[in-house]
């Protein structure tokens, strides 16, 4: 069952928004940290779109709760990942619609309506290069009419039409790109010789037939291109896996710099815009070491970026040396980069303690949205009365004596239930949380187990190209 429709989008752009000043991000003028965790999904790559139901709006709308009450200022939320559900491809791979219901934005702008009661800032993540394994989607590397298509329809339509919520954050291209980027492999044009990625692990998840770096760059750059033309203040950035591809200074080199980009996408006219606003790192120990060149063992300045430069995903424990949430988000903000998203606020939710050893700074808590004045409807209470469908009422199925249906059990909580049949946010919550165990493919695959997945690969992948 679909949820209530929402209202239209505000008429308006916001009055405050994220912007980049110098090599900080700003809200309103004022410097700010990021200091937030990554939802990544509650259903993999299957949370908007295709008539998301009112019950997992809840779950989703329970872990912006959670990180609004821990002091939290931003989330990072995944939205197509592998292509499986969203968008909706032909038979030739062109895309055609957003996905199979026409829900998907409509369900993001609930969500980021939900967010700005909240004073949470969404970045949503479109693609997911860590794992890459639907067709349709690495055609999209290699085929520009077919990234074309996804641009246009898709891409194009969702950005005008959130680019006014105040709770957008910003869009963020593809998560690690690197794992499926063809590495070591020599170029006369710097910005594809991928050759000082040799034996780091990148191009994991790409042993067979992985991806050139022009592509995956003219992938990036078209669609921040897209971004950038379709809403101007809008902010794009790209979950880089390491350092050691965002850096000329610590790491091999910094692949996502506007020649690079702009170059890759070629015609003047359409790479104006190719561009990252803010870089993204993510950083997690090896055999339990960080990297020497590592986020969390330098300061921003280490670096040497010329835009501002966040650490958007690390674990606690052995795969962060044995740090804790408030040490890893203490070593962030006090040495000046831009933000800290930890993974995740279901897997791991001990990284709750690491934004509330923040909340006493300005520069965290200076990010304070507009509330809707009314506030969206709440759906989400222990006596709710959400229909079962957009097309009838409550009031309809009980004039109709539907209540006792199957198909209505957790609908019009308060009109047929009188509150007694009605599931809490708490369970709703509960009955979402990630599995003990589940593999690839599954729809309900656990950030842990994907994590694991992951450097499980890429270490394999590793040892493969040391041989």
């Amino acid at each position: 069952p679909s949820p209530p429709s929402s209202p239209p989008p505000p008429s308006s752009p916001p009055s405050a928004r994220l912007t980049v000043l110098n090599r900080t991000l700003a809200w309103d003028g004022v410097p700010v940290f990021l200091s937030g965790v990554n939802l990544a999904w509650l259903r993999y790559g299957n949370d908007f779109g295709n008539g998301q139901s009112n019950a997992h709006f809840c779950a989703l709308k329970d872990v912006l709760v959670n990180t609004s009450r821990a002091g939290g200022n931003s989330m990072r939320v995944w939205l197509h990942v592998e292509g499986y559900k969203t968008p909706v491809f032909d038979a030739d791979g062109v895309v055609v619609a957003t996905d199979s219901t026409g829900s998907l934005i409509s369900d993001m702008r609930r969500y980021l309506r939900a967010a700005r009661q909240l004073d949470i800032l969404i970045f949503f993540v479109l693609w997911n290069g860590a794992v890459l394994k639907h067709q349709r989607v690495k055609d999209l590397f290699s085929d520009m009419s077919k990234l074309d298509s996804y641009i246009d329809t898709v891409l194009v339509p969702m950005v005008r039409s959130l680019r006014d919520e105040p709770a957008l954050g910003g869009w963020d291209v593809i998560n690690e790109p690197e794992g499926s980027v063809a590495a070591d492999v020599a170029d006369p044009n710097p910005c594809y010789d991928t050759t000082p990625l040799a034996r780091t692990g990148a191009g994991w998840a790409q042993p067979t037939e992985p991806i050139p770096m022009e592509q995956v760059l003219r992938f990036v750059g078209a669609q921040a291109a897209a971004i950038h033309a379709a809403a101007p203040a809008s902010l794009v950035t790209v979950g880089s896996w390491s350092e050691l591809a965002s850096s000329d200074a610590l790491g091999k080199r910094n692949y996502y710099t506007d020649e690079c980009l702009r170059g890759a996408v070629g015609a003047a006219s359409a790479a104006a815009g190719a561009r990252l606003d803010f870089l993204q790192v993510h950083s997690y120990a090896h055999k339990g070491k960080f990297n020497p060149t590592s986020p969390f063992l330098h300061s921003e300045a280490d670096f040497r970026v010329s835009a501002p430069l966040l650490i958007g995903e690390f674990v606690l424990g052995q795969k962060a040396e044995g740090r804790t949430a408030e040490q890893l988000y203490g070593w962030a903000h006090s040495h000046a980069f831009a933000g800290a998203w930890g993974w995740t606020a279901v897997s791991q939710p001990t990284l709750f303690a690491g934004m509330a050893s923040l909340q006493g700074y300005a520069n965290v808590s200076a990010v304070t949205l507009t509330h809707a004045t009314p506030p969206p409807p709440d759906t989400c209470s222990d006596c709710s009365d959400v229909p079962s469908n957009t097309r009838y009422t409550c009031e309809q199925q009980v004039r109709w004596g539907k209540c006792g249906e199957p198909w209505m059990q957790g609908f019009c909580c308060r009109s047929c239930h009188g509150c007694s049949q009605c599931e809490s946010r708490r369970s709703l919550l509960a009955r979402e949380q990630e599995p003990a165990a589940s593999t690839y493919g599954q729809p309900d695959w656990s950030h842990t187990a994907y994590r694991d997945y992951v450097m499980q690969t890429l270490e394999e992948h590793r040892r493969r190209t040391r041989l």
